[in-house]
């Protein structure tokens, strides 16, 4: 193995399966491994560091020294960046050094020694296609994985978590829709899509049952006023590249910050086709109003967003 990896991204589920991975490799015997141990977390001393690098390992190959979040790889510490990426150089073979960070520069010194005597995994979120391939690989029924990624959302750690708990729900039987929509705790993001499919039925009574639910779900007006706006600006744009003659699956690719599945932007332009377009622009309007309102004291929060959904019952 080598004696140098820096382990980063916003995928903290593969960063922490990372780091275990390399801690087993480099100290395989439990029994020992508190003794072949350090960590250094958030703002370290650079003489302790190589110290620590410099000691021998007892009863084992190895010695695993880890650095969390030491901010080392972004600018502000550049003597210690550069006291820490010369230092490499001279690693001992018996050192295995870690590096774990939320933020990384590729220009810095220590960030391109790291890539030079080491090795760099950036684990950046997962496309929407990666993660049905994870549900496929870790479920072994069958199970409509686009859907559930699509209600449960990106993060790794939250769709293992709400697979295991679909598995124990179906007593390992072949998973459906139903038994998600009964079992899976949805995002926010699937609450405002079926917000304004009540919306687009005309069932305010519905949509206020959704808003309220979010808002006991311990999210904020605000918040549900934000993920409004997004989900009408999906809504005209899938819409707009349909009416071009785009398909579904061409138009999830031509809008990559959405991170759609076919599916979803199918979904989008049926519901699109709830309201007119000039509607569609209209609520994003009053969206952008109800917003200001809020801001400026003009309007309480959650009422001011209550009475937004509560007129968008026509189509015009």
């Amino acid at each position: 193995m080598k004696n140098v990896y820096l382990i980063c991204g916003d995928e903290r589920y593969l960063v922490a399966q990372k780091e275990n991975e390399i801690k087993k490799a480099a100290l395989p015997d439990e029994t020992m491994a508190a003794m072949n141990h350090s960590v250094f977390k958030d703002s370290i001393d650079t003489g302790e560091l190589t110290a620590a690098c410099e000691m021998l390992p007892f009863m084992a190959e190895k010695r695993l020294v880890q650095v969390r979040y030491s901010g080392l790889f972004t600018a502000g510490k550049k003597d210690d960046t550069e006291a820490v990426a010369a230092y490499l150089a001279e690693i001992p073979e018996t050192t295995v050094l870690v590096f774990t960070e939320s933020e990384t520069d590729g220009r810095n010194s220590l960030y391109k020694a790291v890539k030079k005597y080491g090795e760099v995994f950036d684990f950046k979120p997962l496309k929407p296609y990666e993660l049905v391939d994870h549900v496929k690989k870790h479920c072994k029924v069958k199970i409509p994985a686009e859907y559930f990624v699509t209600c449960v959302g990106s993060s790794i750690e939250r769709i293992n978590g709400e697979l295991d708990k679909l598995i124990v729900y179906t007593d390992g039987k072949d998973i459906t829709e139903q038994d998600i929509d009964e079992v899976c705790s949805k995002t926010p993001e699937m609450n405002m899509f079926k917000l304004l499919e009540a919306v687009g039925r005309r069932n305010t009574a519905e949509a206020l049952d959704i808003y309220h639910n979010m808002l006991s779900a311990k999210g904020s007006s605000f918040g549900v006023l934000t993920m409004l706006v997004r989900q009408l600006k999906i809504m005209i744009e899938c819409r707009y590249l349909a009416e071009k003659g785009m398909p579904a699956k061409q138009i999830a690719d031509n809008l990559p910050e959405y991170k759609l599945f076919e599916r979803s932007a199918r979904g989008y332009v049926e519901q699109s086709k709830n309201f007119k377009r000039t509607a569609l622009y209209k609520y994003l309007t009053q969206c952008y109003k109800c917003e200001e309102n809020i801001k400026n004291g003009l309007v309480d929060d959650e009422m001011g967003v209550e009475l937004l959904i509560i007129g968008m019952n026509d189509r015009m």
